[in-house]
């Protein structure tokens, strides 16, 4: 079996920019690393719970702090292929770690290295990756998802160090179940998952260990004196990586400025690259990004259940507009759901939905809605959507402003709440309260995208808001194909079900993608060993940051 890799495509993409502040100091970059000191890394989200595999932990900012704390089996390097982490090696068809077995299914083995301990100085050991499999699908704890884990029958132990995962159904996306974490069964066993690793972790198996978390301040980590994989520079090279939550992109440019935070990821913005090129003592790269910006419908909730009125929104939004104005150009419109580098699974299936007065008219007036005035109006109420996404982010406040101009000249009344983004994220998305919002999800190696589009991944009250379908989109033939799509071995035929999964969800539009977003990483020239990776993100080398005395 194998996994084609968006990352090896993007790895061959030019640069959108790159470029240093107007004081850089490469003296800085080339001297030799030195133990100690702290880096403080601003953020513009707080994490609501500290444990990133349930749905309080679904934030980025919560995957950053985690992945500081926990490596995984397999990771994703700077060239974008999958790397061994925990693992001995990455288990694949062709070196013989991955066998399809009689009934269509398949095993995946893996092994530990034999260096791997906690930061206890205890083994991790296939009784851990047991441990984790149990506790992805145990129904008391509300994980984000058990996409992928419910296709595994069983996982056994060849020896202490060597598990074989035991899948029921071919499964294309396999390393995102075998290469994930791996969780502490000397620790976590009989605890309460919901709550125990909310506000603090007790054990790493990572370059760092949790320290405190000051709540609406940071969250302080320490380093892991006991790291399985210091190496012969006894790594990681820094004493404490603090992350501080800072809402204003605006306000963390400025900390960025004036020293009060060494490293940011604003998100992409007008005048971004021009702002940076002006900060004294900083440096800054610009690459292009695995995420992507979308507008989101609810389409449970009047008046977004109604396909006319979500196809009349898409049909009145510019989004070459949108891209020109809020980016410069820097990007083109995204008209799928995947990425354009996935050249075998990418087709432009929203590239039909440009700005149509007509026929948006058209499609209100099929559903009853006349024009009264500025407005459509249905039973004396005008069409009005209520319009949420993340405050302090001035891309979106940007988008927000020319969509508001846009439905209002096509008669559709827009009211825009912006939140908090613990806010949106952990209660109005997951939660359904929205017409329309806005927000970036990301594109990993793999195309499945089954746990934010099929019908079982709606998040609710009843199943613990488990899913990430937050658009509450069902089409039972768009989930059969995503079904389909996860567990075929034909690279083609697998192609097939992406293309017609694609081509169905653009009609019933539970979403209007916009476009490929710039990751940013900008930092102060003290910092050493800054080097982006989209895929994996930036703190995907952490154990190798350092700074200069």
């Amino acid at each position: 079996m194998r996994l084609t890799l968006l990352a090896t495509l993007l790895v061959g993409a030019s640069l959108l920019a790159s470029g240093c502040g107007a004081s850089a100091d490469p003296a800085a970059a080339d001297a030799p690393k030195q133990h100690g000191g702290t880096i403080t890394v601003g953020m513009d989200q707080e994490p609501q719970c500290m444990n990133r595999l349930i749905q309080c932990g679904s934030m980025t900012a919560t995957t950053m702090i985690w992945d500081s704390i926990f490596d995984v089996l397999v990771s994703v390097d700077a060239k974008g292929d999958y790397a061994p982490s925990l693992a001995v090696e990455v288990p694949t068809r062709e070196n013989g770690l991955v066998r399809e077995t009689p009934g269509g299914g398949m095993d995946v083995q893996i092994a530990i290295k034999p260096a791997a301990h906690w930061s206890d100085n205890t083994p991790i050991t296939c009784e851990d990756i047991q441990f984790t499999f149990d506790t992805q699908m145990d129904e008391r704890w509300m994980v984000i998802s058990r996409k992928g884990w419910d296709l595994v029958k069983s996982v056994d132990c060849l020896d202490q160090r060597t598990a074989v995962y035991h899948f029921k159904e071919r499964y294309a996306p396999y390393l995102g179940i075998a290469g994930s974490y791996i969780l502490p069964k000397h620790v976590l066993d009989g605890k309460d998952f919901n709550t125990f690793l909310n506000d603090s972790i007790s054990i790493a198996s990572g370059p760092y260990e949790f320290d405190h978390w000051d709540r609406a301040v940071s969250v302080t980590l320490k380093r892991n004196p006991h790291y399985w994989n210091k190496g012969a520079d006894d790594r990681p090279w820094v004493d404490h990586i603090r992350y501080v939550f800072v809402a204003d992109s605006n306000t963390l440019k400025i900390q960025l400025r004036t020293g009060e935070v060494d490293v940011i990821s604003p998100p992409p913005d007008s005048t971004l690259k021009e702002e940076l090129k002006t900060f004294p003592r900083a440096s800054f790269q610009i690459e292009p990004s695995v995420y992507w910006e979308q507008i989101a419908f609810n389409t449970a909730k009047a008046p977004t259940n109604d396909v006319n009125v979500r196809q009349a929104i898409a049909y009145s939004i510019d989004r070459d507009e949108i891209a020109r104005i809020v980016l410069k150009g820097q990007v083109k419109v995204l008209d799928s759901t995947l990425l354009p580098a996935k050249e075998e699974y990418y087709i432009p299936a929203w590239a039909k939905y440009k700005p149509d007065a007509k026929h948006a008219a058209a499609l209100l007036e099929k559903s009853g809605w006349k024009k009264d005035g500025k407005y459509y109006a249905k039973n004396g109420k005008p069409l009005t959507v209520v319009f949420k996404s993340t405050a302090g982010n001035n891309l979106r406040l940007k988008v927000a402003q020319l969509l508001q101009q846009r439905l209002k000249a096509n008669g559709i009344k827009m009211e825009i709440a912006l939140e908090p983004p613990n806010v949106f994220f952990g209660q109005s998305a997951l939660q359904g309260a929205f017409d329309m919002a806005l927000w970036a999800w990301s594109s990993g190696i793999d195309p499945s995208q089954r746990t934010l589009f099929s019908c079982d991944s709606i998040p609710t009250e009843a199943n613990d808001y488990e899913g990430q379908n937050n658009y509450r989109y069902c089409n039972e033939r768009v989930t059969e194909l995503l079904t389909k799509s996860d567990v075929t071995t034909s690279a083609k035929e697998r192609a097939g079900y992406v293309h017609e999964i694609q081509t169905l969800m653009a009609k019933d539009m539970p979403m209007l993608p916009l476009f490929q977003r710039p990751e940013t990483l900008a930092y102060a020239n003290r910092v050493q060993g800054m080097d982006d990776n989209p895929l994996g993100g930036f703190v995907w080398n952490v154990a190798d940051w350092a700074v200069a005395k």
